[in-house]
C-alpha cells in the first residue's frame, strides 16, 4: 500500500473515531451536570439518596444501590432530599443551579480552544489525528451550551419530568418545589377532524355526556373563553350524604386546536390536560392526562402513589371511549333494524 492509501486509511479512522466520541460526550456531560447537582446539594446540607447512569429517576431501583446503571444512553440523573420537609428556598435554587453551573464551567474553559480553532480552519477540514483533540473539544463545548440553555428553559417534559430552569422558576414564584407527577393518562383515535372534536369538548355543556360524576356544568359568570375561565360543576351526592360537592376548576393552558388544560381553583396541585393531535384528514387522536403536584418524592414513594391512584387512568380511558362514541355513534344498531325487516318481509313473500 503506497503512502496516500496510508493516509486515507487514518484519515477515515480519525473520522470513525471523531465520530463516535459524539455519543461518550454527551453521556459524560450529562453524568457531569448530574454531579454538579449533587456537589451543589451536598453544599447547601441536603442529601444525595442515589446516582443512575442511563436512567432517569424514575428509573432508580431502592434495592440496587447507591449506583445504578440503566439502559437509556446519554441521560442520568441524581436523588436529592433534604433531612426533613422541602426543597425550598435558595438551598432548592443552589440545589438546581449546580448542574448548569457546571456545564457552564465546561463551556467557559473550551471555548477559547473550540471557538479560536473554528474560526481558523472552518469546516473546512481534512479528517486526520491533528484534528481528533479539537473536533472533540468543539463537541464539548457545543454539547455542553445546548445542556446548558435546553436546562436553562422552563418546560415540562411528555413524561411529566421538568427541567432545572422550571424548577427554578417554581422555588422562586412558591419558594418551594413542586414535582409534576402523572397519575394517569388515556388517549384515543376519533374519526372526525381536530376542529370538530375541540369544539365538543369545549363546550362545557358536553361534560355531563361523558363525566358521570357531574350532574350540571356551567361557566362562572364574568371569566373569560380561555384562559382564566373558570367552570362551577355540581356533582352528585355520593352516599350516606344527599347533597352533592360544588367545585370549581380554572383554565389555566389554552391553545386551540391543539391543547387545554384546567386546575382546580382551590387545589393548584390537580391539574387534567388535554392533548389533540390530527392523525389523518378526518381522524383526531384524544390524549387526557392527570398531573398531581407533590413534594419531589422518592422512587419508592411514587410507586405507592400511583398504586393508591392506579384507577385513574381507567377513569380517563371510560370518559374517552364515551367522547368518541358521542363523536362517532355506533350505527350497528340502527343499520340490523332494516335487515331484520328485510329478511321478515322475504320470508312472507315465500309464504
Amino acid at each position: 500500500m503506497d503512502g496516500s492509501g496510508v493516509g486515507q486509511g487514518l484519515q477515515w479512522l480519525s473520522l470513525v473515531s471523531i465520530v463516535a466520541s459524539l455519543p461518550v460526550v454527551v453521556l459524560v456531560s450529562n453524568v457531569l451536570h448530574e454531579i454538579g447537582h449533587a456537589l451543589a446539594a451536598l453544599a447547601v446540607g441536603y442529601r444525595v439518596r442515589g446516582f443512575i447512569v442511563g436512567g432517569t429517576s424514575a428509573d432508580f431501583s431502592r434495592s440496587g444501590g447507591f449506583l445504578q446503571f440503566g439502559r437509556k444512553f446519554g441521560r442520568a440523573a441524581t436523588l436529592i432530599s433534604p433531612g426533613s420537609g422541602w426543597i425550598a428556598g435558595w438551598r432548592g435554587i443552589v440545589t438546581y443551579g449546580g448542574g448548569a453551573a457546571v456545564n457552564l464551567l465546561i463551556v467557559v474553559v473550551t471555548a477559547p480552544a473550540s471557538l479560536g480553532w473554528e474560526f481558523r480552519h472552518g469546516v473546512a477540514v481534512q479528517p486526520g489525528a491533528h484534528t481528533y483533540l479539537p473536533v472533540v473539544t468543539v463537541f464539548v463545548f457545543v454539547v455542553n451550551l445546548v445542556f446548558l440553555v435546553a436546562n436553562l428553559v422552563p418546560r415540562v417534559h411528555s413524561s411529566g419530568a421538568v427541567s432545572d430552569g422550571r424548577h427554578l422558576l417554581n422555588l422562586i414564584h412558591s419558594r418551594r418545589l413542586v414535582e409534576w407527577i402523572k397519575i394517569g393518562e388515556s388517549s384515543v383515535v376519533i374519526d372526525r377532524p381536530r376542529a370538530q372534536v375541540w369544539h365538543f369538548l369545549d363546550d362545557p355543556r358536553n361534560v355531563t355526556s361523558y363525566d358521570d360524576t357531574v350532574e350540571r356544568i356551567y361557566q362562572k359568570p364574568g371569566t373569560p373563553a380561555g384562559v382564566g375561565r373558570i367552570l362551577v360543576a355540581h356533582l352528585f351526592p355520593v352516599p350516606p350524604s344527599t347533597v352533592g360537592d360544588v367545585v370549581e376548576s380554572e383554565t389555566v393552558a389554552f391553545d386551540p386546536p391543539r391543547r387545554m388544560m384546567a386546575r382546580g381553583a382551590r387545589n393548584h396541585s390537580l391539574r387534567v390536560e388535554t392533548a389533540l393531535r390530527a392523525v389523518g384528514p378526518d381522524s383526531t387522536r384524544l390524549t387526557r392526562t392527570l398531573w398531581l403536584g407533590a413534594k419531589p418524592l422518592a422512587p419508592e414513594q411514587r410507586q405507592r402513589l400511583l398504586e393508591t391512584l392506579g384507577e385513574a387512568g381507567a377513569r380517563l380511558a371510560q370518559e374517552n371511549e364515551r367522547i368518541r362514541r358521542m363523536l362517532v355513534p355506533d350505527t350497528t344498531a340502527t343499520l340490523a333494524i332494516p335487515g331484520v325487516r328485510a329478511r321478515r318481509r322475504a320470508r312472507a313473500r315465500r309464504v
